[in-house]
This record gives C-alpha cells, structure tokens and sequence, in this order.
C-alpha cells in the first residue's frame, strides 16, 4: 500500500518478522471516531529589520497560533467516490510587532473558522472545497494546506529497521509554516529511531530534517517575499493505530522582501507541535461495535 493512499482509510495489518524490520505505512484505524489534528506554533523572538539606504531600523514579533481540525472517516458510496468530511472548529492566530516604542497586537481567524469541508478523492489526490459555495482567495490557500496534510507519504512503502533512513514530501510541513505567504514544497529526510514496546503498544520514535523548495506566487499578491525554511524535529509514531500521535519540529523562516521604504528582513525562529487523536463518542462506538485493533507481532 503506498503512503499516501493510506491516508484516510481502514485499518490494513502489515505482519512482518523482527527480521523484516516493520511497515509505517499502514492506515489508520478510524473505529467510527473522528481524526482530531491539533497544531500549536509559537515564535518568541522573531526579527524584523528594514534597511533603506545607509538606515537600519529592528523590531521584534511575537507569534502564537492554535488550530483544531476535525475529519471524519472516509466513506466510498456508488460510483466508488471516496469522500470526507472536515470542519475547523478553532484557527486563532496571534501577534505583537514591536516596531520603535510602539507595540502592534493582532489577532486573527482563519478563514475556514467553522466551515465544513468536503474533501474528495481524484485519481489518488485528495481535493478540497467548502459546502457553502466557492472558496475565497485566502481560502484556497488554507485549503491548499489542509490537501498537503491529506496527501502526504511520510513512510515508504517497504519494511523498515532501526538506523533506516528515507526521503520524503515535506511539503505539508512547509505549507503549515507559510499559509499565509505562499504555496511551497518542501522536501526532507526520515530516520526510524527505535520502536518501544510496552504493555499497551507499539510506538515508533523517528527524527526528520527538512527544507523548503520552490515557493508560488498567490494571485492576488504577486509581491511574494523571497522565503527560506529549513526543519529539524521528532515524530512519534502509533503502530497500533497509525496516528502520528506528536509531531514536534523546531523552524527557522528567513524571507526578504523589496517595497519602495526599503528591504525588510524577517527572521523567524519556530516551535511547532502537532497530535493526532481519535475523538469517539461513547453512543458512535457502542453503534458501530468499535474495538481497540489487535496488536501485531
């Protein structure tokens, strides 16, 4: 099965031997609960540095953001259409410039802020759009970060040991970073750590690096700023359920823009962590008769 067709669908066992090393692409066991992505980002100490002419000028920026998406398993109806459903219960981000003497506190909703979404399977991509009608332009864009999310192959589609490494799409993690700047692609590099066995499960521990590539231009700002992002962080694994149950990554974002006051300069150090989880009603369960999958190996 290849990663990124494990994305939204049932639960498939990959049996394999210690010998064989273990499979991480297997799909995730949805047990007629909803897929809850939670995403904190948090910028401390970021720079801002205008030059114009032999003046410099130095601010600092404060980022906080928080989101929660909501998925519902995938459901394949007549026609073999697969379908979903997404909303976006919470998309808060917050700023403070600080730019001279003077503080600039922001606040902002994300665009899809309580939109239901449908998302629907072409020709193995996933493609979004909300319910109520066209996307709007800074729609599209978060959008286009919820279709990277969906769509990314983090594993191979092989057996792998302790000490293997691998290449991989980043670009879902650069498109978290940059929504509001442009679309990216990004591309890194994974290593499967270990996998800790206890009582309960399975867990995969893996370390990544990554970098962003080629950055488009929104249509309705061709001023994109030249933007750089390099990556480095941890994944930890479920092999029980296949959800990346803690995705935490620390980033530097370096952009550089020309406007007719001069170069700006940003420098932004990142924190970002991410948890999957299953979000199952006790009424949801008890009607489907959804049970803990069987462990494996």
């Amino acid at each position: 099965m290849a990663a990124g067709s494990a994305v939204f669908a049932l639960l498939v066992p990959h049996p394999a031997g210690a010998d064989d090393g273990i499979r991480l692409d297997g799909a995730k066991a949805w047990n007629a609960g909803t897929l809850r992505r939670t995403v904190n980002l948090v910028c401390e100490d970021g720079q801002v540095i205008q030059r114009a002419g032999a003046a410099v000028q130095s601010g600092s920026l404060k980022i906080e953001r928080e989101e929660i998406v909501d998925m519902s398993a995938p459901v394949t109806k007549d026609g073999g259409v697969t379908r979903f459903r997404l909303t976006v219960p919470k998309s808060v981000t917050k700023s403070t410039l600080n730019w001279g003497a003077r503080d600039d506190p922001l606040q902002s909703l994300g665009e899809l802020t309580g939109k239901a979404v449908t998302g629907r399977k072409l020709n193995e991509k996933w493609t979004l759009a909300p319910e109520d009608g066209r996307p709007t332009a800074f729609q599209e864009e978060e959008l286009g970060d919820l279709a990277s999310y969906a769509n990314r192959a983090l594993f191979p589609a092989r057996a792998v040991k302790a000490g293997d490494t691998w290449e991989f799409d980043a670009t879902h993690l650069c498109d978290l970073l940059l929504k509001e700047q442009g679309l990216v692609t990004g591309a890194g590099t994974m290593t499967l750590e270990k996998v800790e066995k206890t009582e309960e499960a399975r867990i995969a521990r893996l370390k990544f690096t990554a970098e962003s590539k080629d950055v488009k231009r929104r249509r309705h700002d061709p001023r994109l700023p030249t933007v750089k992002v390099s990556l480095t962080g941890t994944l930890r694994l479920s092999l029980e359920t296949f959800l990346e149950e803690e995705t935490r990554f620390e980033a530097k974002i370096r952009s550089t823009y020309t406007g007719k006051s001069g170069v700006y300069q940003t420098i932004l150090p990142v924190t970002v962590t991410i948890r999957e989880k299953l979000v199952v009603s006790p009424r949801s369960s008890a009607r489907s008769g959804a049970a803990r999958p069987p462990r494996r190996g």
